[in-house]
């Protein structure tokens, strides 16, 4: 679809703020996360807003392998971390094998 330049604004400010956590960033903007997901891989990601996102990621990163930051995200099926998928409406992450009917 083609977002209007109020729309861009916000996904710039949501995708910031979120530090690219898409299913924050759809949430924000109420769309789905596969539109949002397009939006950056097809239009975002070839702004200059992304180089700097990218460089402030890079800090954040950072920090989180120092240990300044955490933020564990666990499956809401089985309470185990590992390779999780995230519900694009309820926002819940789960294994594969975790969902109902497993995928």
């Amino acid at each position: 679809s083609v977002w209007t330049e109020e729309e861009k604004y916000q996904f710039k400010t949501a995708i910031f703020r979120e530090h690219k956590d898409m299913s924050k960033v759809s949430k924000a903007m109420n769309k789905p996360v596969t539109e949002c997901m397009t939006y950056y891989l097809e239009s975002f990601k070839q702004s200059d807003e992304y180089q700097t996102l990218k460089s402030v990621m890079r800090k954040y990163a950072g920090n989180f392998c120092k240990g300044i930051l955490s933020v564990p995200v666990f499956c809401d099926g089985c309470g185990k971390g590992g390779k999780l998928i995230v519900c694009d409406i309820c926002e819940s992450h789960y294994h594969l094998s975790c969902t109902s009917p497993p995928l």
